[in-house]
């Protein structure tokens, strides 16, 4: 593995844009999941059902789960994102950070009670690290904050809502919450995206720097 002084710099455009393209899908899925849900209630609930006996209803919901198992996969699209954009920062900073790539874009994830608060702050270090300055670090850094605990809050109502049947009220703040969420996070991924790319040419303007001006002075 390499350390952590050793992770090049990558152009993380395509991924940034395949990672917006994912989030719009959510976005998309959520707004029809809540849409159902007003217009069509209990009606919609398609679990249970036999095979063949489906309404038009039924199917529809049905149809608009299936689609869920895309939005599932295409999760893995923002892990590499996170990923990339990790090591970016340990490039942009020269040192290690204080959460290793893998860490920051999956176990953060997936460890109990550490998946509460350490995707956060591993996302708000790549924020920082990826800020050119002080001023750029702190616009609109609330989106952090916005995004996380939309995402929280749409997981909590997800449990909810399959342990609780039939109450329309949570399933109605779930999806409210699953678009706040991933709009939150495309706003993240478009600006971390856009700062790191105003970054990394100061950064490598400096280092290029360092050794025109030691030579400049053995010259002197």
């Amino acid at each position: 593995m390499p350390t952590p002084q050793t992770y090049p710099w990558k152009d993380p455009k395509s991924i940034t844009y395949a990672g917006l393209a994912v989030l719009a899908f959510d976005v998309v899925w959520a707004l029809l999941g809540l849409l159902m849900q007003l217009l069509w209630g209990p009606r919609a609930d398609f679990e249970g059902a036999p095979p063949g006996t489906l309404t038009p209803v039924q199917f529809a919901a049905a149809t608009h789960a299936t689609f869920g198992l895309v939005s599932l996969l295409g999760g893995v699209v923002l892990v590499f994102w996170i990923l990339r954009v990790s090591k970016n920062a340990y490039a942009l900073k020269g040192r290690r950070l204080a959460n290793s790539p893998l860490f920051a874009a999956l176990w953060w994830y997936l460890i109990p009670f550490m998946s509460l608060i350490k995707p956060l702050e591993s996302m708000s270090e790549i924020w920082d690290v990826s800020a050119v300055d002080a001023t750029r670090r702190r616009q609109n850094r609330a989106a952090l904050g916005v995004w996380w605990a939309a995402l929280l809050i749409s997981s909590a109502l997800t449990y909810l809502s399959s342990v609780i049947r039939h109450v329309g009220v949570l399933i109605d703040l779930k999806w409210m919450a699953a678009i706040v969420q991933s709009l939150a996070f495309a706003y993240v991924v478009k600006r971390i995206y856009d700062m790191q790319l105003e970054k990394h040419p100061v950064v490598e303007f400096s280092d290029a720097e360092q050794p025109m001006s030691v030579l400049s002075q053995i010259a002197g």
